[in-house]
């Protein structure tokens, strides 16, 4: 999982104001074709109604 201290704030500084393009392009996830790339809460949400555990958390 990314820390806090590794994260590219040049990245976070352009972020849109959603926060969608920072999170995508933050997001460890291998998985870049997954629709819940980028989407921490929704991805812990899907893989913990299904008793498994997230990509970036293997």
């Amino acid at each position: 999982m990314m820390d806090i201290k590794t994260c590219n704030t040049d990245k976070l500084q352009a972020c849109d104001r959603t926060g969608k393009k920072c999170n995508e392009e933050n997001c460890p996830c291998p998985d870049r074709q997954c629709v819940r790339h980028g989407k921490c809460c929704e991805c812990i949400n899907y893989h913990r109604s299904r008793s498994s555990k997230v990509k970036c958390m293997r």
